[in-house]
């Protein structure tokens, strides 16, 4: 739903687009396993059938960490063959990557991390990011809303997820910023 505007607008300006989405279980256990296996099998099964295909994908909240997770076991063949990913309210979110940005799609230079970094330092498990050369590839877009709790958590608050964690399709300019970096890569 975050997506269907600007999903539209894209297919709407390139040839021979569509679009796919990636069902999973969503859910407060965070569980992507199925969705992870469907993407990896409709790419690799993609490129096969067409080696010249290109790829966007999108992740919202726990899609983003399914395209994080994902991502990771990724060959050579199939990172070369997505040439754009937007994630907007990535609860694994780090600061300093070159992939975050704010709304207006300028560079984010908060401190604050997303809401399950803590969690997966404190228990010991791996943080779901990008391989290196995806996430300095210039590929990425890392969408966070400047009141947004999920993405750029705040220890201090005893906050509740505030509305910017459902305003991301409504937001003008990250709808705007994401459609142009799309299209600049599919041209």
């Amino acid at each position: 739903m975050m997506f269907q505007t600007l999903v539209s607008r894209v297919l709407q300006n390139t040839t021979g687009g569509l679009s796919q989405p990636i069902l999973y279980p969503a859910g407060p256990a965070q569980n992507t396993s199925s969705g992870q296996e469907y993407l990896l099998h409709a790419i690799s099964t993609g490129i096969q059938a067409c080696p010249d295909q290109k790829y966007v994908l999108l992740g919202y909240s726990q899609g983003a960490s399914l395209v994080l997770q994902a991502s990771s076991r990724l060959g050579k063949k199939a990172l070369e063959a997505i040439k754009a990913i937007i994630l907007a309210r990535n609860p694994y979110r780090i600061p300093g990557k070159s992939a975050n940005v704010d709304s207006h799609g300028n560079t984010d230079a908060r401190g604050n991390i997303g809401m399950f970094v803590t969690q997966a330092i404190t228990s010991n498990t791996p943080i779901p990011q990008f391989p290196e050369s995806l996430g300095k590839s210039g590929k990425v877009l890392d969408y966070c809303l400047e009141n947004d709790i999920v993405c750029a958590s705040d220890p201090a608050c005893d906050c509740q997820i505030a509305a910017d964690h459902l305003s991301y399709g409504l937001v003008d300019s990250v709808q705007e910023t994401a459609f142009q970096h799309i299209v600049k890569v599919l041209a």
